[in-house]
Protein backbone atom coordinates (compact mmCIF):
# COMPACT_ATOMS: atom_id res chain seq x y z
CA UNK A 1 0.00 0.00 0.00
CA UNK A 2 2.80 2.82 0.86
CA UNK A 3 4.59 1.70 -2.58
CA UNK A 4 1.31 2.65 -4.62
CA UNK A 5 0.99 6.02 -2.17
CA UNK A 6 4.73 7.08 -2.85
CA UNK A 7 4.39 6.23 -6.59
CA UNK A 8 1.19 8.30 -6.61
CA UNK A 9 2.56 11.31 -5.12
CA UNK A 10 5.91 11.20 -7.00
CA UNK A 11 3.46 11.08 -10.41
CA UNK A 12 1.67 14.17 -8.52
CA UNK A 13 4.33 16.39 -7.72
CA UNK A 14 6.75 15.81 -10.88
CA UNK A 15 3.16 16.52 -13.62
CA UNK A 16 2.34 19.19 -11.17
CA UNK A 17 6.17 20.71 -11.27
CA UNK A 18 6.00 20.51 -15.25
CA UNK A 19 2.96 21.94 -16.12
CA UNK A 20 4.36 25.09 -14.02
CA UNK A 21 7.52 25.18 -15.70
CA UNK A 22 5.72 24.43 -18.38
CA UNK A 23 3.04 27.57 -17.93
CA UNK A 24 6.19 29.63 -17.99
CA UNK A 25 8.06 28.70 -20.51
CA UNK A 26 4.57 29.39 -22.94
CA UNK A 27 4.11 32.95 -21.00
CA UNK A 28 7.58 34.04 -22.27
CA UNK A 29 7.69 32.16 -25.44
CA UNK A 30 3.86 32.97 -26.61
CA UNK A 31 3.20 35.83 -24.45
CA UNK A 32 0.21 33.54 -23.26
CA UNK A 33 -1.18 33.49 -19.95
CA UNK A 34 -0.27 37.29 -19.51
CA UNK A 35 2.46 37.88 -21.22
CA UNK A 36 5.65 39.22 -19.99
CA UNK A 37 4.57 42.99 -18.39
CA UNK A 38 2.01 43.54 -20.93
CA UNK A 39 -0.45 41.11 -22.48
CA UNK A 40 0.97 39.44 -25.48
CA UNK A 41 4.68 40.71 -24.23
CA UNK A 42 7.27 37.79 -25.35
CA UNK A 43 11.00 37.76 -24.62
CA UNK A 44 13.61 37.37 -27.16
CA UNK A 45 14.83 34.16 -27.77
CA UNK A 46 18.65 35.38 -27.96
CA UNK A 47 17.89 36.68 -24.28
CA UNK A 48 18.61 35.36 -20.93
CA UNK A 49 14.79 35.11 -20.80
CA UNK A 50 14.23 34.16 -23.83
CA UNK A 51 16.51 31.11 -23.03
CA UNK A 52 15.07 30.37 -19.77
CA UNK A 53 11.25 30.27 -21.62
CA UNK A 54 12.88 27.42 -24.01
CA UNK A 55 14.50 25.55 -21.01
CA UNK A 56 11.15 25.99 -19.17
CA UNK A 57 8.59 24.88 -21.72
CA UNK A 58 10.97 21.90 -23.07
CA UNK A 59 11.74 20.96 -18.80
CA UNK A 60 8.09 21.11 -18.22
CA UNK A 61 7.12 18.75 -21.48
CA UNK A 62 9.72 16.27 -20.56
CA UNK A 63 8.94 15.98 -16.60
CA UNK A 64 5.37 15.53 -17.67
CA UNK A 65 6.21 12.82 -20.22
CA UNK A 66 8.39 11.16 -17.43
CA UNK A 67 11.22 11.21 -19.78
CA UNK A 68 14.90 11.77 -18.55
CA UNK A 69 13.45 13.57 -15.30
CA UNK A 70 16.78 13.75 -13.25
CA UNK A 71 18.67 15.57 -16.16
CA UNK A 72 15.96 17.53 -16.51
CA UNK A 73 15.61 18.51 -12.86
CA UNK A 74 18.95 19.33 -12.58
CA UNK A 75 19.02 21.32 -15.41
CA UNK A 76 15.84 23.16 -14.48
CA UNK A 77 17.26 23.52 -10.86
CA UNK A 78 20.26 25.07 -12.08
CA UNK A 79 18.42 27.65 -14.37
CA UNK A 80 16.52 28.66 -11.03
CA UNK A 81 19.52 29.08 -9.15
CA UNK A 82 20.71 31.54 -12.00
CA UNK A 83 17.44 33.18 -12.07
CA UNK A 84 17.58 33.94 -8.41
CA UNK A 85 21.32 35.08 -8.27
CA UNK A 86 20.31 37.33 -11.01
CA UNK A 87 17.01 38.84 -10.67
CA UNK A 88 15.53 38.29 -7.29
CA UNK A 89 18.17 38.20 -4.74
CA UNK A 90 18.22 41.48 -3.02
CA UNK A 91 22.04 40.92 -1.76
CA UNK A 92 23.63 39.77 -5.46
CA UNK A 93 22.13 43.17 -7.18
CA UNK A 94 22.32 45.62 -4.59
CA UNK A 95 19.02 46.11 -3.79
CA UNK A 96 17.89 46.90 -7.79
CA UNK A 97 15.77 44.34 -9.37
CA UNK A 98 17.47 43.68 -12.99
CA UNK A 99 13.44 42.62 -14.46
CA UNK A 100 12.39 43.81 -18.24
Amino acid sequence: MNGNIARIAHAVLRIGTGLLFLEHGVQKLFGLLGGLGAPGATAPLASLMGVAGLLELVGGVLLVAGFATRPVAGVLLLEMVIAFATHHNALCTGGQRNSP
